[in-house]
């Protein structure tokens, strides 16, 4: 009968191995191949992509690290015996990602008061301890921060070894409303593998607003300064050197919210302290998208950073779409300096 000739026929199907797509922080959720991608030794991250597991949630009965050298490479994820493509990797040294409430590593932060309460818009009435919401913090307050990829600790993680490890050699600057802020703390907490605590004071300059930006520096970096910069040549150039003055950062004092209302057609006021900076400053209006949120803008303006407060003209605002205006963003400009570099001449042979 057919039925039976199928029953005993039945043709094998294939079945889809696992897929990798993307390895990113697990914290920040940064695309691979935009900046501050990689991966730190000793983060947290996710692996994306499809047939990875089971429909069901799975969890590894012990806890695992490995000691991956910085640089390039590749991973693969093995299930049911089948193994992944091969998806690039990039490991580096620190890269620290903020986790924030959504767990998409964007919108609000997850930074919490000393008895592990959540800093919110809003106050719970039952405000106290884990999993609550305790309001808005205030100059003076000592934070805690939750990031992962700060960094490697010494002593293996999985055996306890390295939780609450303080990691003060690795450069880092929180700034806060573009207050830099005193860190009391930075490493490994104390209750888990490849997550960091970042404690630190809310500064008495800070500035108030319904959304304060909050963001950290990990890695190297310049302060303001001078710094002499030497090259040895090479075939065609000889030795150089130049001097570069980094100068102080102004402050950004208004305005400060995003999503903050603009009349077009009045300008934008944007006022700062030039604590002492030279140059100029660059102001952009980021974000300005049309109500459909398909169509958006820029305006981008300099003004002297001693002016301390520049108006960015109707004539520029008309340009952008009516509608939702995003972030405002606020940067010193460091001039150019030009050197000078001997040429090297010799005689060379070339083929004709």
């Amino acid at each position: 009968m057919p039925g039976e000739w199928i029953r005993r026929h039945q043709l094998p199907i294939a079945v889809a191995g696992p897929n990798v797509t993307s390895v990113v922080n697990a914290a920040s959720y940064i695309s691979p191949g935009l900046p501050n991608a990689g991966i730190a030794q000793g983060a947290i991250f996710v692996v994306f992509g499809s047939g990875l597991g089971p429909a069901n949630i799975s969890f590894a009965p012990a806890a695992f690290q490995s000691t991956t050298p910085t640089g390039t490479g590749t991973i693969t994820a093995t299930y049911n015996g089948q193994a992944s493509n091969a998806a690039p990797i990039t490991v580096v040294a620190n890269n620290l990602g903020i986790f924030t409430i959504g767990s998409n590593g964007q919108g609000p932060g997850i930074v919490t008061y000393p008895d592990y309460s959540l800093v919110s818009a809003a106050k719970d009435a039952q405000c106290g301890g884990p999993n609550t919401t305790c309001g808005a913090a205030n100059p003076g307050d000592t934070l805690s921060l939750w990031a992962t990829g700060l960094g490697p600790v010494s002593g293996n993680e999985a055996s306890g070894a390295g939780l609450g490890q303080n990691m003060p050699n690795v450069p880092l600057t929180v700034w806060l409303g573009g207050v830099q802020a005193p860190v009391v703390y930075q490493g490994r907490c104390g209750c888990c593998i490849g997550e960091d605590q970042i404690v630190f004071t809310v500064p008495n300059n800070v500035p108030t607003a319904c959304a304060v930006p909050l963001l950290v520096q990990a890695g190297t970096f310049l302060v303001p300064g001078a710094y002499t910069i030497t090259g040895t040549g090479g075939a065609d150039i000889g030795p150089f050197t130049a001097t570069i003055t980094i100068p102080a950062f102004p402050t950004l004092v208004s305005p400060l919210a995003t999503n903050f209302t603009v009349t077009r057609s009045s300008g934008m006021t944007v006022n700062w302290s030039g604590n002492g900076s030279t140059g100029n400053v660059l102001i952009q209006v980021s974000g300005a998208t049309d109500n459909t949120f398909a169509t958006g803008a820029n305006a981008v303006c300099t003004a002297p950073a001693s002016a301390g407060t520049f108006t960015v003209p109707p004539y520029a605002l008309l340009t952008l779409p009516a509608g939702n205006f995003g972030a405002l963003s606020f940067q010193q400009l460091t001039a150019a300096v030009p050197f000078i570099a001997s040429r090297q001449f010799g005689d060379r042979l070339r083929n004709p």
